[in-house]
């Protein structure tokens, strides 16, 4: 199996990527979005290793938070690669609809049903089937360079599922603003930060790598099973109504005060000094 880069002691990946970079350190997986010559748009290859990496991941106790960004300076990721999916669309016909997994529809850790942790540092345009990044992760950070678009309808594709995805994060009219407006409209960093997007805006590229980083940093040093708890119990709660989510998240809290890590949590307040996660 192939090293991690980053970390001398790190597991080793169940596959040698070459549409990603991959790398752990103080237990933040950061991976790249590896294809700058075409905008880091997507295709089956990519969705198929970000797939393998993030269920890799998922069972990995020194993985805490994932932080996904893209190569280069012009973009976080175009969306899909036409030119992939529509030789695809030619050999497979309507059958690509029931038979195979759509492309798009494996990129994230939450597709993945990943409770991890995510944060995403959108690095210059974030386009179409990019917008699955935003939509799915925890927290969003971006450069004073980015800019969010949604072309699917000016090139006749109906926007359903980024739409729906980014109408948990932001008011419905800008959704539909930037979904119905098609390549004629975006959203600049200042009105992403407004609206609630992306919690910051970094001067620069290199700013919102190392920006993100600290970020997820300073997330990971929480207990694992607690973080990956947090999100699950929040993200189940949005597709539920208010008292159904306080109950499941109140199972979610219940199971978590059974681990060694939270009775390592509570012995190490008590003793004020820092606690040793083990992660069970």
């Amino acid at each position: 199996m192939p090293e991690l880069s980053g970390a001398a002691d790190a597991p080793p990946l169940p596959l040698q990527p070459t549409r990603l970079r991959v790398e752990l350190s103080e237990h933040v997986l950061m991976v790249t979005l590896n294809r700058p010559e075409k905008l880091n748009a997507f295709d089956r290859v990519m969705q198929d290793e970000l797939e393998q990496v993030w269920r890799w991941a998922d069972s990995e106790a020194d993985v805490r938070v994932a932080l996904i960004t893209g190569a280069g300076e012009r973009a976080f990721c175009s969306g899909v690669d036409i030119h992939d999916a529509a030789r695809e669309r030619a050999t497979l016909g309507e059958r690509r609809w029931s038979d195979i997994s759509v492309i798009g529809s494996r990129l994230t850790p939450r597709q993945c049903s990943s409770d991890l942790p995510t944060v995403c540092a959108i690095n210059g345009v974030c386009a179409g089937g990019g917008l699955y990044f935003v939509g799915d992760a925890d927290i969003c950070v971006c450069s004073d360079n980015a800019f969010f678009t949604d072309p699917h309808v000016s090139f006749g594709r109906v926007s359903a599922l980024e739409p729906i995805g980014l109408s948990r994060l932001i008011p419905y009219q800008w959704v539909m603003r930037l979904s119905l407006g098609g390549r004629h409209e975006g959203i600049d960093p200042t009105t992403a930060l407004r609206i609630g997007l992306v919690t910051e805006v970094f001067a620069g590229v290199s700013a919102v790598r190392e920006g993100a980083f600290e970020l997820a940093r300073r997330i990971a040093t929480g207990a694992p099973l607690a973080l990956r708890g947090t999100v699950r119990a929040v993200r189940r709660g949005l597709d539920l109504p208010r008292d159904q989510a306080l109950d499941q998240g109140l199972r979610v809290a219940q199971e978590n005060t059974r681990t060694r890590d939270h009775e390592e949590g509570v012995t190490a307040q008590l003793e004020k000094r820092q606690p040793r996660w083990e992660g069970r």
